[in-house]
């Protein structure tokens, strides 16, 4: 079912205009998330960081919280 849904948004995503916009605020989310892991992840903050270790390789965990 979920795949469905996400086929659905991915289809109304490309026929919109907003497919640029949204493919570059999502790169752009993840390079943050990477350079602010780079700078947490050996430090007082580490073990927020593991629960997101294990994602998807297709998707970009959410945020760590902190």
């Amino acid at each position: 079912m979920l795949e469905a849904i996400r086929h659905d948004g991915q289809e109304q995503l490309a026929a919109s205009s907003h497919l640029t916009a949204v493919c570059a605020r999502h790169r752009d989310h993840c390079h943050r998330l990477a350079a602010r892991a780079e700078q947490e992840w050996l430090g007082p903050n580490e073990y927020a960081w593991f629960p997101g270790c294990g994602a998807s390789p297709r998707t970009c965990p959410g945020e760590i919280p902190g």
